[in-house]
């Protein structure tokens, strides 16, 4: 009786995932944030604009004034 409530449950989730996948009309290829120009990664903090030497190859916009002063040599 398992095995077949197992066989059941599979065939339920498999039709399941069918559906929706075929409901979805005109999928879109989903492009990460920095990909292009017109979806740039947006910086807002410090930590943000200290990470861009990571990745030179994204495209970046300030999108706040950052305060740098927790980044500044003590004096």
């Amino acid at each position: 009786m398992k095995k077949v409530t197992t066989f059941m449950v599979i065939i339920v989730l498999s039709f399941a995932f069918t559906c929706l996948l075929t409901a979805i009309p005109n999928r879109v290829a989903w492009a990460a944030p920095g990909d292009s120009e017109s979806n740039p990664i947006l910086i807002t903090n410090a930590y943000g604009l200290d990470n861009i030497r990571y990745d030179l190859s994204k495209h970046y916009k300030l999108a706040n004034n950052v305060d740098m002063q927790g980044f500044l040599c003590p004096t």
